[in-house]
């Protein structure tokens, strides 16, 4: 939506009544009634926004593109570059595929900070594409970044609730019962959990399979700038608001990661991915999603294919010049 002020101001002098370029040059914001505003997303992204992506980091393996499935070779490249030290820029190397199509009927994992997978391009007329071609009946990712088993480590640390009866869109403090262990520096999870009130307001209590409290959660990764009494500024701002009402929230510190940890400086780029050989849109048994991100930072310039799925766990994803020709969903 401030993409779209922004054009509109650029392209016909129009302004936005939500968002517009204050007297400082900074985004200025107004609010709702009940405190909602555009949140400022001017720090996602790869290094916060402050660092640009990154150049690609040496090859240190090259797979050529062979007939039949190539799911273990470009796998075993993978490994092989994962197995390599981090260098002082955080990266341990990039793994080439060569122009070409890749028949993937499994599934690639990257599961180690620093390691690059990299296409020789895009452009399927010309011959010089890397394309990914999901063969197969399994619905997954064809390119799985992070651990599906990673999750804070929140041991020792006790869950405290916010005090404010809401917390509104776009906020980046909030008041909680106490701030006894807390600093600035420390990374938390603010959880908002549905009850029941919310689940019937929304209406999904009159579905044939009703949702129940608990079943929908948001979960939010920031870190502590500033603490005023026991009133918390964080780095980011709230993107749904939480409101006791409809089930309160709380903060809770957290440690690190366990299973391995979230893994960082990971890029996919310079590829095409496609579900099956052939357009079937009925069909379901495919894969449904090219990259999909769990407990990780990473950045994917560059792919034709749909932009990356974003599971638990991922902080400031960047997903740059991603093109999608996307199948529909059935039934």
């Amino acid at each position: 939506m401030m993409v779209a002020a922004l054009v509109a101001h650029r392209a016909c002098g129009a302004t936005s009544t939500w968002v517009w370029r204050g007297a400082d040059g900074g985004l200025a914001y107004r609010h709702q009634d009940d405190g909602d505003r555009i949140p400022d997303f001017s720090m996602v992204g790869y290094g916060a926004g402050w660092t640009d992506l990154p150049a690609t980091p040496p090859v240190m393996v090259t797979v050529t593109a062979t007939t039949g499935d190539t799911t273990s070779r470009i796998q075993t490249a993978i490994n092989a570059v994962a197995s390599l030290p981090l260098q002082a820029n955080g990266y341990r190397g990039t793994v080439q595929l060569g122009p070409g199509d890749f028949e993937i009927a499994g599934q690639l994992t990257i599961a180690a900070s620093g390691v690059v997978l990299r296409g020789s391009g895009r452009d399927l007329t010309s011959g010089s594409a890397s394309r990914l071609i999901a063969t197969g009946t399994s619905t997954r990712d064809v390119i799985s970044i992070g651990s599906t088993s990673a999750s804070p480590n929140y041991s020792g640390f006790s869950k405290v609730a916010i005090a404010d009866s809401r917390v509104p869109v776009g906020a980046t403090s909030f008041n909680v019962a106490s701030t006894a262990g807390l600093s600035v520096g420390h990374t938390i999870n603010v959880n908002w959990t549905s009850n029941q009130a919310w689940i019937n307001a929304n209406g999904m209590n009159l579905l044939d399979n009703p949702w129940q409290p608990g079943d929908r959660q948001q979960n939010s990764d920031r870190v502590i700038t500033r603490i005023e009494g026991n009133r918390v500024f964080v780095d980011a701002p709230i993107t749904s608001a939480i409101e006791t009402v409809y089930g309160g929230g709380t903060i809770q510190r957290y440690n690190g990661f366990t299973s391995g940890g979230r893994i960082t400086n990971v890029g996919v780029e310079n590829l095409v991915g496609q579900s099956l050989a052939t357009r079937d849109e009925p069909n379901e048994a495919r894969a449904w999603s090219f990259v999909g991100v769990e407990a990780a930072a990473t950045w994917a310039p560059a792919t034709a294919g749909p932009a990356p799925t974003l599971w638990s766990g991922t902080r400031r994803p960047t997903a740059s010049s991603c093109r999608t020709h996307p199948r529909p969903q059935t039934g």
